[in-house]
């Protein structure tokens, strides 16, 4: 009896967790059925709206005032917005961007999109800032300076872009303290402070030479020698007597400059601790030295490592550029890894002697070798 009472136990048990297990399993169908309905209704919704709305975009790109406009159910208003937005990213001209600004204050974007900032969905609180920023909403401007700092990269990179487009005095030196800000890719950073007018460029990056940290100051750099060469130097003057032993902002101004008056710089660079440092200035004095700094490429064409020795080299033979100047440097190397990496720049010069040629292929007749250097 009292196996057969533990028995019926356990297959109650078993019943029980089968019977809600299949009613789980029916009740999951069922939901992922209505959510496939839903957004079918959504898509074939969305499909609507673009089919009524794009003209009346695309009106308003060619035309003062487009045809009178059909009324706008609230639902609707995501789409219309995400798509009013496609067209902006689509346009180009200052004339056609009006076109679509005064369809959107037609549609009245400002006041319907202004509650979305304070949205719990994120889709809508994005759409929000990018689409008040190109209306330059005035009233959405301390909203958008809160979401500057949002953990969420594309909302705080959003809401740089719309803080720039409506108050861009304002915006540029908040942009310029947050350029190391993690996932915002540098080109976007570039393309925002290009956008502000040039005197405020002007103004404010000077201004940021004088004030970031030496963290932000190489990046800072990166985009003034892409954005604003000419003005590059004046702030190198500023940062370098802020920082004159930091190893990234010297990378970077050694690696851009074309100003000979960092010349003491550079040659000095060349003797640095730091294998990179060196490597970038000795590719600098390609660019910017003289005969003047022969001895010193010569020297380190002997004695640095594989890739400062190939830097030296062409830089060496930038400043020569002579056939007969050029084939006598070889009597002055005193390492085979000099003369391989000069005797490759002779070889693609078409400068290199028969006797060098002999030496140069017979020096190390291991294939890799013979493939490296004789191609």
């Amino acid at each position: 009896m009292e196996f057969a009472t533990s028995s019926d136990a356990t297959l109650s048990s078993v019943l029980y967790f089968t019977l809600s297990f299949f009613f789980a399993s029916a009740v999951s169908l069922l939901f992922c059925f209505f959510m496939r309905i839903k957004r079918q209704r959504k898509e074939i919704r969305s499909a609507k709206v673009e089919q009524q709305w794009r003209e009346f975009c695309f009106q308003a790109l060619m035309v003062q005032e487009p045809e009178k406009l059909p009324p706008m159910d609230q639902r609707d208003l995501y789409d219309l917005v995400e798509m009013w937005l496609q067209t902006f990213d689509r346009i180009r001209g200052a004339d056609a961007a009006k076109g679509l600004i005064r369809l959107g204050q037609w549609l009245d974007f400002e006041n319907r999109l202004l509650p979305w900032l304070k949205s719990n969905s994120l889709d809508e609180k994005l759409l929000a800032i990018m689409a008040l920023g190109l209306l330059k909403e005035r009233r959405a401007l301390d909203d958008i300076r809160e979401r500057i700092d949002d953990p969420y990269p594309l909302i705080s990179l959003a809401a740089m872009k719309a803080f720039m487009e409506i108050e861009p005095e304002q915006g540029l030196p908040e942009l310029l303290k947050r350029i190391n800000t993690p996932g915002w890719p540098i080109g976007r950073v570039r393309q925002l402070i290009s956008a502000a007018p040039r005197t405020l460029q002007t103004h404010y990056i000077t201004l940021a030479a004088e004030t970031l940290s030496e963290e932000q100051l190489p990046k800072l750099f990166e985009l003034i020698y892409a954005l604003a060469p000419s003005e590059a130097s004046d702030a190198a003057k500023l940062a370098l007597r802020r920082f004159p032993d930091s190893a990234p902002l010297l990378l970077v101004i050694i690696k851009h400059t074309t100003d000979p008056l960092f010349i003491p710089l550079v040659r000095a660079s060349c003797k640095n601790t730091l294998p990179a440092v060196r490597h970038e200035s000795l590719n600098a004095l390609g660019r910017l030295g003289d005969l003047h700094d022969k001895a010193q490429l010569i020297h380190t064409l002997n004695s640095d490592t594989w890739l400062n020795q190939q830097a030296a080299a062409h830089s060496l033979m930038s400043i020569l550029n002579e056939p007969t100047a050029a084939q006598a440097i070889m009597s002055v190397l005193t390492t085979e890894s000099a003369r391989l990496h000069w005797s490759e720049l002779l070889f693609h010069k078409g400068w290199l002697a028969l006797e060098i040629e002999s030496t140069w292929v017979c020096s190390d007749t291991t294939p890799r070798v013979q493939v490296a250097y004789d191609g």
